[in-house]
């Protein structure tokens, strides 16, 4: 009787060919994975919401793409909370992601030879091997968010979609449906990924003339089963994004507002995508294409534009090498394809941005399309070159530069600011306010302080305090932007807002106490005197985020008032914080009246 093993346990080479090559994803992603800066504001939210003791509330808070944060939650109660423990979560993500990107190859490889008796794909050890030296990976794999496992997922989905070509039937198509729904559980915008892989499926099915075979398995059932539980995810992200982007009736920002885009994002995307340097990984850089060219010399050239090239000729070469019909190799470039494609078009009409990392989620289709398409280069030198450039190329950055993924400080590290605020015996009778939530952990910093941040000013319970009650009754999201340059470009705090610091600050803390103005200069990144002449300047005001002018205006005031009120005691700088004390003394202001 015959078995259909997926690996031929015989096959040694092709056990150690893999093995070799997973343990080399393990070595580069360990490199560095504790960060001296500690964990930065994005992965502190993360743990937050992990580290709550109620599951129904972890769902709650992280839906609709709760999956990462409950297996980090069950993780952290097995393995603690430490840095060390989380990231490895994510390594192991992101290690698991190189065998099932062979395993990927190795069946697109099948679809255009069907009668293929190698035991080793080569398609697939160039794909595992791209996966494993890949920077923007590597980077991924080690923070404390589900984008390693997102990568991991889409490697699955597309492993699962080009089995079902293969191997039709109801069990592999089963498998496929459930790997796209802990897809979509990861994160939600992958329902439009989804969207067109089934598409270009379907479109497949048709020119291949195999759709009535699939109708036997009752393809257009599952479809339809799957498309209404996926149907709530839709409504879910529809709904976020006109929450986010379009209309809200609580926010009063647009949610990618403080995020940079121009044409040339798109480019910063292709150089962290396929070379060894990633740039901007928090916000797109202006102008990058022309700062690039502008600063071009031989580095760059080997270890950027090189690479980047050598890439796109072998994806070029990958659909152009089967131009005579449509093939699955189609469905694995133009699925991230028309995604990237949405997305830039949504980011031309200011409702989203692009940002590199939320397009991780294509690099897994696209490394299957290089590796193939290298392999089909039929000049052996050619083929062995590229290999050879790319994997060299990307082994000799990341283990001999200090700039490689593994190495990279993380924005706004939270180790820095703890740091920072050693030796002040801060405690439950201290106030301590930040720009943003997540700057302030108790459970990483380990302090107890009453907490406060800005970016409760944005919402429209407090907004009032900022640009007026008629101005706030107004603001919404497209706005916004308009209605904010009163009060960015006035020179000084309302009496409102000092009355507000008053009855809210001052009269809560207990003399001898202390207040603490935790400046974070990547947020809060402009000086309140430059405010006014940014207003003025109708190119400049739209270029800059309105978000982070606030939060710079808001970090003024509260310094003036402090230092009006109490008395500034010690400023602590550690790139990027400064933390500025000030303690109330006895009796001093202690009779304040309230401004009129």
């Amino acid at each position: 009787m015959k078995t259909n093993k997926l690996i031929p346990l015989n096959n040694l080479y092709l056990i150690l060919s893999i093995s070799a090559i997973t343990l080399l994803a393990f070595v580069l992603r360990f490199i560095d994975i504790e960060k001296t800066g500690g964990m930065w504001h994005d992965e502190v939210v993360t743990y937050i919401v992990a580290s709550k003791n109620n599951i129904l509330e972890i769902i709650n808070i992280s839906s609709p793409r709760p999956l990462y944060y409950l297996i980090l939650h069950y993780w952290i109660k097995f393995w603690g909370s430490s840095d060390f423990a989380m990231r490895m979560l994510s390594l192991l993500f992101g290690v698991f992601t190189v065998p099932v990107m062979y395993f990927a190859a190795a069946e697109l490889h099948k679809t255009v030879n069907s009668g293929i008796t190698e035991k080793t794909s080569l398609p697939g050890i160039t794909a595992a091997l791209l996966t494993a030296v890949n920077s923007f990976f590597i980077y991924y794999s080690q923070e404390i968010r589900q984008y390693a496992l997102l990568g991991l997922i889409c490697a699955l989905s597309a492993f699962m979609l080009l089995r079902f070509i293969n191997k039709p039937g109801r069990k592999n198509f089963i498998l496929l449906l459930a790997v796209n729904f802990i897809f979509i559980l990861t994160h939600f915008i992958s329902t439009i990924f989804i969207f067109f892989e089934f598409m270009f499926l379907i479109i497949y099915f048709r020119a291949s003339g195999q759709f009535k075979y699939y109708e036997k398995i009752n393809f257009k059932k599952y479809i339809l089963i799957a498309s209404v539980c996926a149907l709530p995810f839709l409504t879910i992200l529809i709904s976020k994004f006109i929450n986010s982007c379009i209309y809200s009736k609580s926010n009063i920002m647009n949610s990618f507002e403080f995020y940079y885009f121009d044409y040339q994002s798109i480019f910063m995307v292709f150089q962290n995508w396929f070379s060894p340097i990633i740039t901007g990984a928090y916000n797109n850089v202006p102008h990058f294409l022309e700062f690039f060219i502008k600063n071009l010399n031989i580095g760059k050239v080997i270890f950027i534009v090189l690479p980047v090239f050598l890439c796109f000729i072998s994806l070029f070469n990958a659909v152009l090498s089967e131009k005579k019909s449509f093939k699955p190799i189609h469905i694995i470039f133009l699925t991230p394809f028309c995604f990237l494609l949405l997305d830039y078009i949504l980011s031309l009409l200011n409702t989203y941005v692009i940002i590199s990392r939320y397009t991780l989620i294509c690099l897994p289709f696209i490394l299957l399309c290089i590796g193939y398409g290298i392999v089909k280069f039929e000049n052996k030198l050619i083929k062995g070159s590229i290999i050879t450039l790319l994997i060299g190329i990307n082994l000799f950055f990341l283990v001999l530069s200090p700039a490689s993924a593994p190495r990279i400080a993380r924005t706004d590290g939270q180790q820095i600011l703890k740091n920072t605020l050693a030796g002040l015996s801060l405690c439950g009778d201290d106030i301590v306010i930040a720009q943003r939530s997540g700057d302030l952990s108790k459970n990483y910093l380990g302090i107890n302080v009453k907490k406060h941040s800005m970016s409760s000013f944005l919402s429209r319970k407090n907004v009032n305090l900022l640009i007026g009650n008629q101005s706030a009754k107004k603001v919404h999201i497209s706005n916004a932007e308009e209605i904010f340059k009163n009060y960015l470009s006035y020179g000084s705090y309302t009496d409102s807002f000092e009355n507000y610091f008053i009855e809210n600050f001052y009269k809560n803390l207990e003399s001898g106490r202390y207040f603490v103005l935790v400046h974070n200069t990547d947020v809060a990144n402009h000086k309140p005197a430059s405010l006014a002449s940014i207003v003025r300047d109708e190119n400049l005001y739209k270029k800059e985020s309105v978000e982070f002018m606030i939060y710079s205006k808001l970090t003024g005031d509260f310094f003036n008032l402090a230092n009006k009120h109490l008395e500034l005691v010690d400023i602590r700088k550690n790139k990027p914080w400064i933390v500025s004390v000030f303690k109330k003394k006895g009796t001093k202001n202690s009779s304040i009246k309230l401004r009129n």
